[in-house]
């Protein structure tokens, strides 16, 4: 508006060049100096009708999530709020499962499942037009989350929930008696009076004007001379407490090795020269377990005689199941409960059975939609191992964006401990298989999310050599153990200080391949940026395929 009168004066002064056009001119400023006047001392007052405002009926509810409008629509019945499900699981609380199996809505707690079936007696779970609803009242008891409805006459009914605990906000007290309005104006439309000392929470600025959220549930603008100093506000709910899904622990600093076995036949043998060789670890994770078909049934090459050589060496063994190399369906097992409680029955009576101590589920190539049917296998089969005293931990991927759909930050709170895979860095074009960056970022983004005592970080004990061919590049994965002869042949090697690795050109069966190797001096860096941090420990991948001298490292790392 503003910006148009400046035009228009503009317009007026070059008339007042004119004879002709002279006292039309004078007219013309007194008009606009007038209006300039009359914009300044006289506020329009007029009273907005917030049905418009809000854009909803008088059968309908304004909701405000936190300091947002929301854009999702309740259901109000028999004076209980109702909220579409799938906004539920997506903006408040992601561990009300939709069964697709039972049709019920599960919500799995450490001790035991509760479950809700649509349209049943309880009223917890409705289904209008095809879109499942939960009761706002039943989501408050499973979620630290506080709501406060204004149904106030003449105006349209609001809901204001509230579940952002713990995160710095910004709010201010109203200075003096003043209008909330509609725009950033003076002919912004009054929504409310607002009375001094009132709390209002800020949204956002514009100019002169503070967009904000009131007390009594309406957003809008007042000015900023009207509002005292602006101030960080954290809220807490001390009405609500978190069910803890603890378990069973592990005295010390971990340090894991998965062990790979395929068969009964040579696994005591392979624990024997573990032993021999003196490695420094105090957890075994053997790959025994190995998922097939759709049911929760997986080939297994358990062996109680190497548990109980494990146990007589002071060493845990934490059983490894995998879902990738003997034809698993995985998203069929994941969305049936059927499945589901199958393999938990499986898993727990076959760990019991061998005396180990421990289950590692290594659960890989799965789509985000896949990710809360896996979620809430977990947390069934915590339940289990909760009863059964039985450790439970996960290998996920380093939390970069596109890894992020495993949700670190719930894993962290169901499972006991989380191993975050630090290797695989390069895997399309060559690079190193676990540089510095990569460790260092691993560690301090998981712990943004995983509680320290519950993070290991794994470390490799082999490389890639990378060959350039008509398709592409080809990877061939080369041990650690292997890397010190390789070294000698190489005639560029070199320490690459920003990556912590030596890298250069080695001819293997007659072509050349690019190599960044892996030996004891990359391991020291690795193990210097892990000590930066405080986790619980260390896994490697995998027993057999290191220098054995790497394990006094280890054991200053773990001492």
């Amino acid at each position: 508006m503003v910006k148009e009168w400046m035009e228009n004066l503009k317009i007026v002064l070059e008339l007042l060049k004119t004879p002709r056009y002279k006292y039309t001119a004078l007219a013309g400023l007194l008009g606009l100096l007038t209006a300039v006047v009359l914009w300044i001392v006289l506020p329009e007052n007029g009273t907005a009708d917030l049905y418009e405002y809000y854009g909803v009926t008088a059968e309908e509810t304004v909701v405000f999530l936190n300091s947002d409008r929301a854009d999702f629509k309740v259901l109000r019945e028999n004076g209980a709020y109702y909220l579409p499900l799938d906004t539920v699981q997506a903006e408040i609380n992601s561990r009300f499962y939709n069964d697709e199996e039972t049709a019920a809505v599960l919500y799995a707690l450490p001790q035991e499942t509760s479950e809700f079936h649509p349209d049943d007696a309880s009223g917890v779970l409705i289904k209008r037009g095809g879109t499942l609803y939960i009761a706002l009242a039943t989501v408050k008891e499973y979620t630290a989350l506080e709501y406060r409805e204004y149904n106030i006459a003449g105006q349209p009914r609001r809901l204001w929930i509230w579940t952002a605990y713990g995160e710095k906000i910004t709010g201010t007290i109203v200075a003096k008696d003043t209008d909330l309005r509609t725009d950033s104006s003076k002919f912004g439309r009054v929504i409310t009076d607002e009375s001094i000392g009132t709390e209002v929470l800020i949204l956002s600025e514009k100019g002169r004007w503070m967009y904000v959220l009131t007390e009594d549930g309406h957003m809008g603008y007042i000015r900023k001379k009207h509002l005292l100093e602006s101030r960080e506000i954290v809220r807490t709910n001390d009405t609500f407490t978190e069910q803890d899904y603890g378990g069973r622990t592990f005295e010390g600093t971990v340090s894991l090795g998965f062990d790979y076995i395929d068969n009964v036949s040579y696994g005591l043998d392979v624990l024997r020269q573990h032993l021999e060789a003196e490695c420094a670890v105090n957890v075994l994770a053997p790959t025994w377990f190995v998922l097939y078909g759709a049911d929760g049934e997986f080939n297994s090459c358990a062996d109680p005689a190497y548990v109980a050589t494990a146990h007589e060496n002071g060493l845990q063994v934490w059983i490894m199941i995998e879902n990738m190399t003997c034809g698993c369906d995985t998203e069929a097992l994941l969305k049936s409960r059927t499945a589901r409680t199958n393999l938990v029955n499986n898993l727990t009576e076959a760990v019991e059975a061998c005396g180990a101590d421990g289950i590692n589920l290594d659960f890989e190539s799965m789509a985000a939609d896949l990710v809360p049917h896996y979620l809430e296998f977990i947390r069934e089969l915590k339940q289990a191992c909760i009863r059964k005293n039985i450790v439970l931990s996960c290998d996920t991927f380093s939390p970069y964006s596109w890894n992020l759909k495993y949700d670190h930050t719930e894993l962290g709170k169901i499972l006991d401990y989380v191993i975050i895979m630090g290797y695989d860095e390069s895997w399309e074009k060559p690079g190193p298989n676990s540089d510095k960056a990569f460790i260092d970022f691993s560690c301090a983004r998981s712990l943004e999310m995983i509680p320290a005592e519950k993070l290991i970080m794994a470390l490799p004990f082999y490389t890639r050599a990378w060959a350039e061919t008509e398709n592409g590049w080809s990877r061939a994965e080369v041990y650690m153990r292997d890397c010190a002869s390789l070294m000698e042949s190489c005639a560029d090697a070199e320490w690459d200080e920003e990556k912590g690795c030596y890298h250069g050109h080695v001819e293997i069966d007659g072509v050349t391949k690019e190599i960044w190797f892996e030996d004891l001096r990359s391991m020291e860096t690795r193990l210097n940026v892990v000590s930066g941090y405080v986790l619980k420990g260390v896994a490697f991948w995998r027993l057999g395929q290191e220098d054995t001298a790497v394990w006094e490292l280890v054991r200053d790392y773990i001492k």
